[in-house]
């Protein structure tokens, strides 16, 4: 092969390898909360922009695999399940891996409280904690100043109560949560909400009062009953 043809070709390739070099990938495993993985699962990812949409399917250990994605912000979603999806941002070149997704979040307690599913759920850089956060209102208006507190249950005893005040906008967000589940209370409300937290995963939920009940003080203990 004559020496300026072989350059030639060289230098054709590089723009095309370059490219493969910043495309990214994600991998990632859905379950059941008891932690074993859904085969055949449908999982599909949506680009912010709209370019990209794809789907695949998890394999015998529910794990799934996205390839050959440009950078940017996507949506990871299941077609097939009523599950929220996720927002990510996949950098160029990265090869992303994702904490366990599981599709059942809401938990039957011995003790009585309603089981709630994220609106939406977002990953996290630290797989290691997971967030609870959400808006509450009265009506169409927000709630500002009421205490949104979480307990782990099931845990070390006793477990701590961990809360904020919601914001201007009725907002809160309580972070560093270790996985496990929780009981959420708004306020001074007893009947507690049951959810489930997972490393890495920020679950957002919107919670609706009415009436709303008096909150004079952060409690010192959820109760459940």
């Amino acid at each position: 092969m004559p020496r300026r043809l072989a350059i030639a070709l060289l230098v054709l390739a590089l723009p095309l390898a370059f490219a493969q070099d910043n495309s990214a990938s994600l991998t990632g495993k859905v379950q059941y909360t008891f932690g074993q993985g859904i085969d055949n699962a449908t999982a599909g990812l949506d680009s912010e922009s709209g370019v990209v949409h794809q789907e695949a399917q998890t394999n015998a250990e529910g794990v799934f695999r996205f390839s050959g994605l440009p950078a940017g912000t996507y949506f990871l979603k299941w077609p097939s399940f009523n599950a929220p999806r996720s927002k990510l941002t996949l950098s160029p070149g990265e090869e992303r891996s994702l904490p366990p997704v599981s599709l059942t979040i809401g938990i039957a307690g011995d003790c009585s409280g309603e089981a709630m599913d994220p609106e939406r759920t977002e990953f996290l850089p630290d797989p290691a904690k997971g967030v609870i956060a959400g808006h509450v209102e009265k009506g169409s208006a927000p709630v500002v100043g009421v205490w949104a507190t979480v307990q782990r249950m099931f845990g070390p005893d006793p477990n701590p109560v961990l809360g904020v005040k919601t914001s201007s906008q009725g907002d809160f967000s309580l972070a560093d949560l270790a996985p496990g589940r929780y009981v959420l209370g708004i306020g001074e409300i007893r009947k507690g909400m049951w959810l489930s937290v997972a490393g890495g995963i920020e679950s957002w939920y919107s919670i609706k009062l009415d009436p709303l009940p008096p909150d004079p003080n952060p409690p010192k203990l959820m109760v459940c009953e």
